[in-house]
This record gives structure tokens, C-alpha cells and sequence, in this order.
């Protein structure tokens, strides 16, 4: 499947074709081995590309979907589906998404970039890999250092809202910390804020990623198990108004359910 297949497949319903999964999940305990072996080697050939801080938007996504096709190699299943709620967006959206593993930092934009522009809000930690720190500078984040609560909204609204009015979308991660287990009141309404007196709308965005578990060394480098089914939904966009909780209310309920 080509990329601008896979691109419109995503815009409804795409699951990993017959036949497309399975190949490394013959090698046992080294499948992991295999599989962050593999992924390193396709940051690092976007790493070579980043020219003066920036990631060309077409390479960014092509990358993050080469990485989605390491997972099904390595035997897991990928179920896809609602991105034509986000292209149908006229002008950028706040995206907001439950945050499972870094596995969704690498995928998510070979899912995204095809339909918009985009910018993360990432933790300062993640900006410190070698190699994967490059490719994420290169897609223009906003970072954020996680210690003052404060000076991180104030960082989101101010860079966020400039990200906004130049076209670009932005997508940030609401709950506190990653869990597989998803609670409402986990999850802050700092998309809402942003997208309040902006004229974007939120679209969320429910994904399923523990096939990845964490590493006892490395936390972003753990174990992962085929069996576990990849899943992305994105949804429509909800417009936001007067104080937002509607927005919030509903975005958290797709997600949720």
C-alpha cells in the first residue's frame, strides 16, 4: 500500500491488511529487539533531514508511517479511522488525545501532516533523546518543562495561539500523565483554553498503544506484545463556546467511549 493509499484509506477506515502482518513476531523475545532496532533507524534517516531545524512536512509523515508499519511487521493489528472529521476542519484545530506510550509521538504525524499542519506540546525530556529529540525539533513543538504549572500554560496559550494564527494546528496530550486506564477527571481543559477566542475547534482524537509496555532501563524502550490490537479514532470537531465545558465535555466523552 502506497503512502497516498494509506493517506485515504485513514480518511475512514483503515485496519492492516491480510497478509501485511506478522513477519518479525516469528522471532520471539527478539521481536523487541527487531522492532526499536528498526525504529531507530528510521529516526535517524528523518534525523538526516531536518535542514536548518525544520523536518519537510511530506518527510515527517511518510517517517511516522514507516514506524506504524514496524509495529505491523512485528505482528500487530492497526485499526484506523475518522480523519476526514480533521481535514473537513476549515483552517487549524486544537487536537486532543489520551497519551498511552511514545509510540503516538512518532505514528501521529504520519496520520496528521497528510491533512494538516501541526505542532506538538511535548515535554522537555522528550526533546533531550539523541536522535529522536532532532526529528521532534524539526516539526516546530511547543515544550514544556513540566516542574511550573503556570509557566506551562503560559507557554501553550502565548506559542499555541501563534501556532494557531499561522495556520497551524495544534495537538496536545490533556491527561496528567500517560495511563492505559482513561479517567474524565484526568483529563485538564488547557485545549479548551487554547482554542477559546481563537475560532479553532477541538477534535479529539482515542488511540490504544500498550502494545509497547515500559523498559526497566529506558522507559520509552520496553517490551512490546503483538497481541495487542493499534487503535487511532479521530472525531469531529466540536466548535467551542462561552466558557467551553460543552467542548471539553464532549471531546472527553469520545475519548472516553
Amino acid at each position: 500500500m502506497t503512502f497516498a493509499e494509506f493517506t485515504e484509506a485513514i480518511r475512514n477506515e483503515y485496519t492492516t491488511p491480510p497478509g501485511r502482518s506478522g513477519f518479525a513476531s516469528h522471532l520471539g523475545p527478539l521481536n523487541a529487539v527487531w522492532f526499536h532496532t528498526r525504529v531507530f533507524a528510521i529516526l535517524f534517516s528523518a534525523s538526516s533531514k531536518v535542514k536548518d531545524n525544520v523536518l519537510d512536512r511530506h518527510e515527517a509523515a511518510v517517517h511516522g508511517r514507516r514506524v506504524l508499519q514496524l509495529a505491523e511487521t512485528a505482528g500487530c493489528r492497526c485499526h484506523i479511522s475518522g480523519f476526514r472529521h480533521l481535514e473537513a476542519v476549515d483552517g487549524p484545530a486544537v487536537i486532543v488525545a489520551n497519551h498511552i506510550s511514545a509510540f503516538e509521538t512518532m505514528v501521529l504525524p504520519g496520520m496528521i501532516l497528510p491533512f494538516k499542519p501541526f505542532s506538538f506540546v511535548l515535554k522537555s525530556s522528550l526533546m533531550k533523546y539523541p536522535v529522536l529529540g532532532k526529528v521532534l525539533n524539526g516539526i516546530d513543538p511547543i515544550v514544556v518543562e513540566r516542574a511550573n504549572a503556570r509557566e506551562d500554560l503560559k507557554t501553550v496559550l502565548t506559542e499555541g495561539r501563534a501556532r494557531l494564527e499561522a495556520g497551524k494546528s495544534v495537538l496536545l496530550f490533556p491527561q496528567h500523565t500517560r495511563s492505559l486506564e482513561i479517567d474524565p477527571a484526568g483529563f485538564n481543559s488547557l485545549g479548551v483554553k487554547l482554542a477559546r477566542g481563537t475560532g479553532a475547534p477541538i477534535v479529539p482524537i482515542a488511540l490504544r498503544t500498550d502494545f509497547l509496555a515500559k523498559g526497566r532501563l529506558i522507559k520509552d524502550i520496553g517490551p512490546i506484545d503483538p497481541s495487542l490490537d493499534l487503535y487511532f479514532e479521530c472525531g469531529p470537531a466540536f466548535e467551542v463556546e462561552g466558557n467551553g465545558k460543552e467542548a471539553h465535555r464532549a471531546s472527553v466523552d469520545f475519548i472516553v467511549e
